[in-house]
């Protein structure tokens, strides 16, 4: 018996800010038979199998916990199946002969705008706990918070990166469908 063949891409901060490219490369990569297995913080796995012709999608769904089994039973009802769930998106797969996810793109750019403004307030917190790190780690304290301070201000300082770098890109992503 043949061992399974796995493959992994790389989509550090992609799923938000560089969709259309990931998406595309899941259903060039599953024409060469690389299908979706698994996804984890910073990886697709993809698994080696028979060669489809699959379409991918991205749903911000504004939706209540209790609203979730309505909403998956519906896609999988008009032939889209959950690949993968984050707190905020899903992403699904579907032959290529599905209808369209999307039917509704001005619905879609509203609520990238409202994930958008719930970024900022974030990256905010994250200014100021590595500000407050920075200070701490200057300031007469025991040694053992000095060096506790280094991998916090990192840390902090990643995250509002991120954040910073997730939201430029929402707003490059709307101000790109807004002009074409």
């Amino acid at each position: 018996m043949k061992k399974a063949q796995f493959k992994k891409i790389n989509y550090f901060m992609g799923w938000m800010t560089n969709e259309k490219y990931i998406l595309r490369k899941l259903e060039q990569l599953a024409a060469k038979g690389w299908l979706y297995d698994s996804c984890t913080k910073f990886h697709v796995i993809l698994k080696q199998g028979v060669p489809r012709k699959i379409q991918y999608a991205i749903d911000l769904p504004p939706i209540k916990e209790e609203e979730r089994e309505e909403y998956l039973k519906y896609f999988e009802s008009v032939g889209w199946h959950l690949a993968y769930k984050n707190c905020c998106f899903y992403v699904f797969y579907a032959d290529k002969n599905a209808p369209s996810l999307h039917t509704d793109q001005t619905l879609q750019e509203q609520v990238r705008e409202q994930w958008q403004k719930k970024m900022v307030p974030r990256a905010i917190l994250f200014l100021a706990l590595t500000m407050f790190f920075i200070i701490l780690g200057k300031a007469p304290v025991p040694s053992w918070l000095q060096i506790l301070c280094f991998p916090l201000t990192v840390i902090s300082g990643g995250l509002f990166a991120m954040l910073v770098y997730a939201s430029i890109s929402l707003s490059h992503i709307h101000h790109n469908h807004n002009n074409n």
